[in-house]
């Protein structure tokens, strides 16, 4: 089906695009959708196996080796821990093992604590699992879950989908979008707490747009006049009420009104020219 509507000599028709662009590869964004899914490919490139591997590249790069260090000798990360041991003279990380209940020595440094700073930071990181990751790289970059909904169609939230009707069965977390203090400072010029929230709002934006690409959601119109087609244009992404004024600014301005008349027609992409006429005359009439 295609919305029409007519004005002597003209006939201006909307439909579904059936190649809408991709917001993830066509059109500028500030943040990093990172998703996983085995049988859909879906925001943006990655090279990461998995969550874990994301997350912990995400800390290494945003979140610096001292306050790495500092937050596991403090005790602020959850299941790691980082201790000098007198007796052996060594810098020993340790992890919490749920299944026996206790701490777990996987590495001991010796020498002075300058030398194998850096390798302590990695061996806290490479211990730390996806939740403690996650709360770390929190406070230093915008990041929001990305959930999907997969059922006679594919919807894409940061609103958790497994609390929708059916959500139960047809959704779950996918991925991650994120912007960090680089790209925030690209995009605002500064990065305190309102820049924080301005970033989320955007990124919550991006995932919104690109649930309407999934789902569907493009336009476009073609324009005829005396049965020959003399304009067009595509790729309006968005719901219909959304992008409806944006199509009537590419319309000549004799031709605009007809966006505010458009009725439900048949599928004209194969219409000729003795189609365009009765069909016409039937609107006019």
């Amino acid at each position: 089906m295609s919305l029409v509507a007519a004005k002597a000599p003209y006939l201006l028709k909307v439909s579904l695009d059936g190649d809408a662009p991709n917001p993830r590869e066509d059109y500028g964004h500030m943040g990093t959708m990172v998703c996983w899914h085995r049988h859909y490919r879906l925001g943006d490139a990655h090279p990461y196996e998995d969550p874990g591997a994301f997350l912990r590249k995400l800390v290494e790069k945003n979140v610096s080796d001292d306050e790495v260090i500092r937050q596991a000798k403090a005790g602020d990360i959850q299941g790691v821990r980082l201790g000098y041991v007198r007796k052996e003279k060594i810098w020993a990380v340790e992890s919490y093992d749920g299944v026996s209940h206790r701490w777990v020595r996987w590495y001991g440094f010796d020498g002075p604590f300058s030398r194998c700073r850096a390798e302590l930071a990695e061996a806290v990181r490479s211990e730390m699992d996806n939740y403690a990751l996650l709360k770390l790289a929190e406070k230093q970059c915008c990041i929001l879950p990305v959930y999907l909904f997969d059922h006679s169609g594919l919807h894409i939230s940061t609103l958790d989908l497994t609390k929708q009707p059916g959500g139960r069965w047809d959704a779950g977390q996918v991925g991650w979008i994120y912007a960090d203090k680089k790209a925030i400072l690209a995009e605002y010029g500064k990065c305190g707490p309102e820049e924080m929230k301005r970033a989320g709002r955007a990124l919550t934006a991006e995932v919104e747009l690109y649930d309407k690409y999934l789902s569907g959601e493009c336009y476009g119109f073609q324009l005829y006049k005396d049965g020959e087609e003399t304009d067009s244009c595509w790729g309006f992404l968005g719901g219909f009420e959304e992008v409806r004024e944006d199509m009537a600014e590419c319309l000549p301005d004799e031709c605009r009104d007809l966006m505010g008349r458009l009725v439900q027609a048949p599928d004209m992409r194969c219409m000729e020219i003795a189609d365009y006429e009765e069909l016409l005359e039937e609107m006019e009439v």
